[in-house]
C-alpha cells in the first residue's frame, strides 16, 4: 500500500508477522510508529526476520530472543538515535 508520501509499505504484513510473533498490541503500535507503518525496506524486516529465526531455537539457548516485541524496539530507537 503506498499511503500519501509515495513510498510503499507493508503494514498489514507487518501486523501478521507481530502477532505471529505474539508481540503485545502496545508495542505493536510503537513498532509500526517506529518503523513509518511498515516501510518497505525499513530495518524492521530485518529484525522481525531475526525473531522468528529465533523461535525455533531451544529455550534454553541464550541468543534466542525471548521478548520479540522489546527487542524490535530498543533495535528501533537505536537505529533512530544513530540516523539522523
Amino acid at each position: 500500500k503506498i499511503l500519501a508520501d509515495g513510498k510503499e509499505r507493508n503494514m498489514q504484513g507487518l501486523i501478521e508477522e507481530m502477532d505471529r510473533l505474539r508481540i503485545p498490541q502496545g508495542q505493536q503500535n510503537e513498532i509500526l510508529y517506529l518503523s513509518d507503518y511498515g516501510l518497505i525496506g525499513h530495518p524492521v524486516w530485518q529484525l522481525i526476520l531475526q525473531c522468528v529465526s529465533s523461535m525455533s531455537k531451544s529455550t534454553f539457548d541464550p541468543s534466542r530472543i525471548k521478548l520479540p516485541g522489546n527487542y524490535i524496539i530498543k533495535k528501533l530507537k537505536g537505529y533512530e538515535s544513530t540516523s539522523g
